[in-house]
């Protein structure tokens, strides 16, 4: 009797040096989210609450050149088959869509924790809008981000199946995009530049911006940035089923292209 309690003595005790022991290695994780060292973001109202079972944190992140912010959830678990496990959600930073988003969460996000690499898949939630201006419809957004083990992106992935703006005269409509950046080199959170030294691929299904139109279209990119004296490396390779550009103010007519295949070249 006395050998089988202390077992359950040993299981106990075990179990809760073991909820302890991971418990204390996701504040360190936590306090990797707020590391930054970029003079454009500002992180405020940091707080974080080690539980038992589960652990709770939050913290602002302000940009100080568009003075907008968003508060970012994160909840933790404690114990082992769930570890890996973080999720959470952030509040809207624009004004005008207060009204049409519950709670003020613009989204959620899970972030799942390997040996050498995390993955973040954030789901943005679908905006309706509709006013005397116009309409502002943006359906089935996502963003997958792939980081190493100390959280350094190595890839990103953005998906939208619709954008629609159209706003008194301007009118933008965007279906079914698909972004994708490999860089050479991993970028630090904060420091996220489509610019960087890497690969991107993308396309669309249809795009709109007035009376421009561009049906089918796809590329792959090469960028190299030079911070040191702020030139930009650009190539650009792909094709369209069709391009129609308007230009009626410039030439009295439209220049449409079927079937394109460009590689544009910039260096500036």
């Amino acid at each position: 009797m006395k050998k089988w309690i202390f077992i359950v003595f040993c299981f106990i005790l075990g179990f809760i040096i073991h909820i302890f022991y991971i418990g204390y290695t996701n504040e360190l994780l936590f306090n990797k989210f707020i590391k930054n060292s970029n003079p454009d973001y500002t992180i405020t109202d940091i707080y974080f609450k080690k539980g038992f079972l589960t652990s709770k944190g939050s913290f602002t992140l302000n940009h100080s050149h568009t003075q907008l912010s968003t508060k970012i959830n994160l909840k933790f678990n404690n114990y082992f088959f769930l570890n890996k496990i973080i999720k959470g959600n952030f509040t809207n930073p624009f004004d005008f869509l207060d009204k049409v988003l519950k709670n003020n969460k613009l989204g959620t996000f899970t972030l799942k924790l390997h040996d050498n690499n995390s993955k973040i898949f954030l789901n943005i939630k679908d905006i309706n809008l509709s006013n005397e201006g116009g309409d502002t419809i943006i359906n089935g957004g996502y963003i997958e981000v792939l980081m190493n083990k100390n959280l350094e992106i190595k890839n990103i992935k953005i998906h939208f199946d619709m954008i629609n703006f159209s706003q008194f005269y301007t009118k933008f409509v965007l279906q079914n995009l698909n972004y994708e950046q490999f860089f050479n080199n991993p970028v630090q959170f904060y420091e996220l530049n489509l610019f960087s030294k890497s690969q991107q691929q993308i396309n669309f299904d249809y795009l709109v911006l007035d009376n421009n139109k561009i049906n089918s279209f796809y590329s792959k990119n090469l960028v190299n940035f030079n911070e040191e004296n702020s030139t930009i490396n650009l190539n650009i390779q792909g094709k369209s089923n069709e391009i129609d550009i308007d230009l009626k103010s410039l030439l009295g007519q439209n220049l449409n292209f079927d079937k394109t295949k460009f590689n544009i070249t910039i260096n500036k």
